[in-house]
């Protein structure tokens, strides 16, 4: 039984891709890798977009509800009899200190109530001056928001320069013409002009006045 030849298909020159029997001109090769750049930019903007935004949601999250983790429980309820008032921390008026890591609060009085429907009454705040009191927040706490502001600001970074990438196309296409001109010179076995002394001395930077 004879086995068949394989045929391998040969992908060709760039010079052959381009020529007049190809039908296909320069910019139109330039066009397909500047398109596929140009989608690739626009994918990676539009993923940090969702990224930076989750992030931010993230964030809020995390410091909407730390105020929840703060315990102040040890400065409340101590009474001055005396005066019949008690000591209490206003509701959601327990704040956060990130710089300095710490849970603040006012320690304020109040009065208690008496007679017999006592329980029946609601406790007044007596007077708004009060002592601020404070404690450190969880260590876990300030890692996680300081993860994710590092995290922000990477993504904030990665999307400039994507956006600055989108708004300098035209530097691509001269780097994929560029590129592709090198390519036919050198099958055509002209790499060396490439290299020649005097052109490379012309588009030297360190000739350029500082």
């Amino acid at each position: 039984m004879t086995k068949k030849a394989v045929t391998v298909v040969d992908p060709g020159r760039l010079s052959d891709i381009v020529s007049a029997n190809a039908k296909i001109a320069m910019p139109e090769v330039v066009s397909i890798f500047i398109s596929k750049y140009e989608t690739d930019l626009y994918n990676k903007k539009s993923e940090l977009q969702k990224k930076l935004t989750q992030l931010k949601d993230d964030l809020s999250i995390l410091e909407s509800s730390a105020a929840s983790k703060a315990d102040f429980s040890k400065y409340e309820g101590h009474k001055l009899a005396v005066f019949d008032l008690v000591t209490f921390i206003p509701e959601g008026q327990v704040s956060c200190n990130w710089e300095e890591g710490m849970f603040e609060a006012t320690v304020e009085m109040r009065n208690v109530p008496k007679g017999k429907k006592a329980q029946d009454k609601k406790p007044s705040s007596v007077s708004r001056f009060g002592v601020r009191v404070s404690h450190k927040m969880p260590a876990t706490l300030l890692k996680d928001r300081s993860s994710i502001h590092e995290d922000i600001a990477e993504a904030q970074s990665a999307l400039q320069n994507i956006i600055g990438a989108i708004s300098d196309m035209s530097r691509k296409e001269r780097q994929i013409k560029a590129r592709i001109s090198e390519i036919r010179l050198e099958e055509e076995g002209l790499q060396g002009f490439l290299n020649d002394p005097m052109m490379q001395k012309m588009i030297a930077i360190e000739h350029i006045p500082s």
